[in-house]
């Protein structure tokens, strides 16, 4: 149930109507609720459909210094709108200036006319000569997503969202102390390092979203996590659940809270209160469940229901924590990543990984 950065489910063919009368600009705030009203038309996602809720569209695209947001009007009508980013990253081992697109919303009446080509067309002409990389995510069982990601880059890669629920009844383990962030960020560069990507969410001083940053020690080491919101800048609401969560929901709804466990679906139309975390490291697998059970904790003393981990396929850490938790309240959600190159050359497979929570 993450959020996404591109969303294009899949909708009937709409009418013909004219292009002539499209119009590219820059966004202003006093577009603000045109834009929330044509994000909320543009639910995305299969298997999982999700709408959002923001307090302003623009605050989004603000958690970095440097951005541009861009609308398409057709016939004066708000049909379209995307937004770039340009931050440092390191890339193989060397710095790099890179440039992340986000929040592409076509209005679902007017697709398949090739407006949202033309404003990744737009946003890549302005941020290409600015960066040395260009990259997106889509959610992985987008089609049509994955073929406006096609635009921005290649399939390189991606990771996976782990959804873990704050409300299972597990022990709270004692012990979590809260260290500053950047300390945090440069022991987890430091322990889990090096990655083909990553960068870090705090060098442009916008930390809106910091939650939280612990440590736990254990007898095998210490772990350590930070927690991001995107509460009042970008919130998931339940459109509606594949029917495995559905049934099981159903099911939830007439066992008591003591069979039940303390697990809980959402339910349709719900706003899913979220924390992402990030910069996780453990010295076993052991550690790694402890930490998120004690994180947790925390989370659910903050009225915080989930807990989402993104990782790479097969972590070990991340596995020993899965499997005390029951895989139909936990799902797996993958994304994909696309990146081109500045110079024109193949950009080759993502294998290592490091999410900044701003792109999320």
């Amino acid at each position: 149930m993450p959020s996404p950065t591109i969303s294009s489910p899949a909708t009937s063919r709409p009418p013909e109507p004219a292009l002539g009368g499209l119009v590219l600009s820059d966004y202003q705030p006093a577009e603000n609720d045109e834009a929330l009203e044509l994000e909320r038309a543009a639910t995305q996602g299969s298997a999982y459909r999700l709408a959002f809720r923001r307090a302003a569209f623009h605050l989004r695209a603000e958690g970095f210094a440097t951005h541009r947001i861009r609308t398409a009007r057709l016939d004066g009508r708000l049909v379209g709108i995307g937004a770039v980013a340009l931050k440092r990253v390191d890339f193989r081992g060397r710095p790099a200036r890179a440039a992340f697109f986000f929040d592409l919303r076509v209005r679902p009446d007017v697709r398949g006319l090739g407006l949202g080509a033309r404003l990744v067309e737009d946003l890549v002409a302005w941020a290409a000569p600015r960066s040395e990389l260009l990259y997106t995510y889509v959610m992985g069982d987008n089609a049509r997503a994955a073929r406006v990601g096609r635009r921005f880059g290649t399939d390189v890669g991606g990771y996976s969202y782990f959804v873990r629920p704050t409300s299972l009844a597990r022990p709270v383990v004692a012990g979590l102390a809260s260290v500053p962030k950047e300390d945090l960020h440069e022991r987890a560069m430091r322990g889990t390092g090096p990655f083909d990507i990553s960068s870090n969410p705090f060098d442009e001083g916008r930390t809106a979203g910091h939650a939280g940053s612990w440590l736990l020690a254990s007898p095998d080491g210490t772990a350590g996590v930070s927690a991001w919101s995107t509460r009042g800048i970008l919130e998931e609401v339940v459109v509606s659940l594949p029917l495995p969560a559905r049934a099981a929901r159903s099911l939830l709804r007439h066992l008591p809270g003591r069979l039940a466990g303390g697990v809980r679906i959402p339910e349709d139309g719900e706003t899913l209160r979220s924390w992402y975390l990030f910069d996780f490291f453990a010295p076993s697998p052991v550690a790694a469940r402890n930490l998120l059970r004690a994180v947790a904790g925390v989370a659910r003393e903050r009225d915080i229901d989930w807990l989402y981990l993104p990782h790479a396929a097969g972590d070990p850490l991340l596995s020993a924590a899965r499997a005390e938790v029951p895989r139909l309240f936990s799902p797996v959600i993958p994304y994909r990543l696309f990146l081109r190159l500045g110079d024109g050359k193949e950009p080759g497979p993502v294998r290592r990984l490091s999410v900044d929570p701003r792109d999320l």
